[in-house]
């Protein structure tokens, strides 16, 4: 009944609202993703960020239930997936500059008052384990589901090879027994496999609406660039007139490339390793012209 009595501004409750969904559809992402690597390292990054995923959703659930305890658990687990990110799956240093901003941000909004009275004032202390153990049980249910997926996952990856083995390969021949050592296939022919490994996961995600009159339709590799197809209906916009303003288009693209997209990192991680730049094909759905928007390795290295 108190909580009841307590009142938010609708700017938080909105905000809690897509940030529960938003986090709920990353952790999905994770658990789907961590059964796709082919490295153990990869697989167990993946699973990780599922667990603390989930210690984000229960933290926003917590704070739509007027418990403090589920902002403190937020920057836990934030802080985590930034040690994993860093640590386990190999990622810029950068992601922690974003989680510091993230973190700032959930603090500032929860001070925005309704009636004089901010949100943050009126959360209760404590666990309050009495009202909510139901909650905790299930989601310790659901930690330990992940753990095990985890575990399973990271298993998986790694049975495709033996590690004993993994440096050469013996080849014996039956006339001399000679022993013809063929070494292992490079770092950059490893990451340019994996790189394709990605585009077939992601091509599986396809066709996709980025706004109205501009569908992702696919993504394949053309040289040196990974390309996504970006089919235009010329009803909404005039395929040259888009040509002639691609110039100003780049600044915002390599913006978005830039962001803190656990999608977008790991995608441009994945290019910077196998030394290929990321480019956006623009293709008129009438009239079939085209043209190209590239971003070198190098720019996405920068």
């Amino acid at each position: 009944m108190e909580n009841n009595l307590k009142q938010r501004n609708g700017c938080i409750s909105a905000w809690l609202w897509l940030a529960l969904i938003a986090n709920i559809g990353i952790l999905l992402f994770y658990v789907i993703s961590m059964f796709g690597q082919e490295s153990q390292a990869s697989a167990l990054g993946f699973g990780l960020c599922s667990i603390l995923a989930a210690c984000n959703v229960l933290g926003i659930i917590l704070l739509l239930k007027w418990q403090k305890v589920g902002f403190y658990m937020i920057v836990v687990s934030s802080t985590l997936a930034v040690v994993v990110n860093i640590f386990v799956l190999n990622l810029s240093p950068l992601t922690a500059l974003g989680t510091l901003i993230a973190i700032i941000i959930w603090w500032a909004i929860l001070q925005l008052d309704k009636g004089g009275v901010s949100a943050w004032s009126q959360l209760e202390s404590g666990w309050n384990g009495k009202q909510h153990g139901k909650l905790y049980q299930i989601f310790a249910g659901i930690g330990l589901l992940l753990f095990v997926l985890t575990i399973i996952a990271f298993g998986h990856s790694g049975s495709g090879s033996d590690p004993k083995e993994d440096d050469t390969i013996a080849l014996i021949d039956e006339d001399d027994t000679d022993i013809t050592v063929v070494e292992e296939e490079s770092v950059a022919e490893k990451n340019l496999r994996a790189l394709q490994s990605g585009i077939r996961q992601a091509n599986q995600e396809f066709p996709q609406k980025i706004e109205e009159g501009l569908i992702v339709t696919e993504m394949s590799m053309e040289g040196d660039f990974v390309v996504y197809e970006v089919e235009v209906d010329e009803d909404v916009y005039d395929i040259d007139n888009l040509s002639s303003n691609r110039k100003n288009m780049r600044a915002p693209m390599l913006e978005f490339l830039n962001s803190s997209d656990p999608q977008i990192i790991l995608l441009k991680n994945m290019c910077i390793k196998a030394e290929k730049g990321i480019a956006y094909k623009y293709v008129g759905d009438t009239t079939g012209k085209s043209f190209y928007i590239r971003f070198s390795c190098d720019e996405l290295d920068d």
